[in-house]
């Protein structure tokens, strides 16, 4: 019997596959599912990418509003969103709360004294002439870096399987301290990481 013909199925006279002998027959597989996780992981880490990039735009773009405290307000509400985001992404429920929480701990461990720190950093503008000046040229870069930051720890510990019930509070320090470390060393890794 020749193997480059197809085969018929004895019991229900259907052809089979054909089978051939010949090493230049390839047999073109399905997907595995490995394959197929690895164009998932992919599609979820440039989505995930794409969250952070705009969101640390964003956190830039909020640096320049010149009213105090309404730009700090506003780079908040960018990294809260940003981290919702992130765990819709993740498909993990956003715990508010949590995400505020250590947010605020995170950013106490770059801006000393958090509320007075950045409330201080935000109210720097209300100085005639220098303030503005000073505001302008520190703040944009400051909370793009922070929302950079924050981004990639968070989406580092949802990856891990995390969730916000699971954060653990050293190893998140370590973590956005790196993060905002190569975050500030160019303004261009903020908008082009």
């Amino acid at each position: 019997m020749n193997n480059d013909s197809a085969v018929t199925n004895g019991d229900t006279g259907e052809p089979d596959t054909p089978q051939s002998d010949d090493p230049e027959v390839l047999d073109i597989a399905e997907p595995s599912s490995s394959e197929e996780s690895g164009a998932a992981d992919s599609e979820l880490q440039r989505d995930v990418d794409a969250v952070i990039k705009r969101h640390a735009v964003y956190g830039l773009a909020s640096g320049v509003i010149p009213i105090p405290l309404v730009d700090l307000t506003a780079a908040s509400t960018v990294q809260m969103r940003m981290i919702a985001q992130l765990a819709e992404l993740y498909d993990i429920p956003f715990s508010q709360q949590v995400a505020k929480s250590t947010a605020s701990s995170l950013l106490a461990s770059v801006v000393p004294l958090t509320g007075v720190g950045a409330a201080s950093f935000s109210l720097m503008r209300s100085v005639p002439v220098a303030g503005p000046l000073l505001g302008l040229a520190t703040l944009p870069a400051l909370y793009g870096a922070i929302t950079y930051a924050l981004g990639r720890t968070f989406s580092w510990h949802f990856a891990q399987g995390g969730t916000f019930e699971t954060i653990n509070p050293k190893a998140f320090r370590e973590r956005f301290t790196g993060e905002f470390s190569k975050a500030k060393k160019t303004d261009d890794n903020v908008v082009a990481a």
